[in-house]
């Protein structure tokens, strides 16, 4: 599997402790995400990035989802202290200080991928603190690298773009008639129903799948 990949599972569970889902158990939790770390830190290697810069990224992970859960379960009075990941990696929490300058050294990586990852981190660390002054520096120096600037079209493809708008337009009027039709279905009231009550399927199984079943 990617890093790529792994790393949407991460932000994923990210996602879902912020609608404030509920754990059955904080120790197959602790499991689950010690599982990705560890599949996220083995892709990166295979991917040959620098183990160096793996070691530091997944370290800043750890440090995110444990201040990330910890801040989830204060509203129902747990506490994340005897599941950090970082004790169970690291054996020890590392002070603020030390991780911004790690997280800096990353956003500065040569290796694309590598600072991509660590750019999301900071902006997910940006929106669960909102007034932590200095990450939102850091975000307004380096959240330009993620915006991609698309490449200049040479002559070829803007003569291969021109002939396949011209046929865009020759197929165009062919598929005006089924093209109404479907908008027509959709405007049925229990379309948009079934695709509400799909939605909220899909959700509820994505927190099932990541969060466990509640007991």
């Amino acid at each position: 599997m990617r890093s790529h990949d792994i790393f949407n599972k991460i932000t994923c569970a990210d996602t879902l402790l912020s609608f404030d889902g509920i754990i059955p158990s904080l120790s197959d939790f602790q499991e689950k995400l010690i599982t990705l770390i560890e599949q996220f830190s083995f892709s990166l290697k295979a991917e040959k990035h620098l183990v160096i810069e793996v070691e530091r990224l997944c370290h800043q992970v750890c440090h995110y989802l444990d201040i990330r859960v910890s801040h989830s379960l204060q509203s129902k009075d747990l506490k994340w202290d005897d599941y950090l990941l970082l004790h169970h990696f690291y054996g020890y929490p590392t002070p603020a200080l030390t991780d911004n300058i790690s997280l800096e050294a990353l956003l500065n990586s040569h290796d694309e991928t590598i600072s991509q990852y660590a750019i999301k981190l900071l902006a997910l660390s940006c929106n669960l603190h909102k007034n932590d002054e200095q990450s939102l520096q850091l975000l307004a120096l380096y959240q330009h690298k993620l915006v991609k600037p698309e490449p200049i079209k040479q002559d070829d493809d803007i003569t291969g773009r021109s002939q396949v708008e011209e046929r865009f337009i020759i197929e165009e009027t062919d598929e005006v008639e089924i093209s109404t039709n479907k908008r027509q279905l959709w405007h049925t009231p229990a379309l948009p129903i079934m695709t509400t009550l799909l939605l909220i399927l899909s959700l509820w199984y994505l927190c099932s799948h990541y969060l466990g079943n509640p007991s």
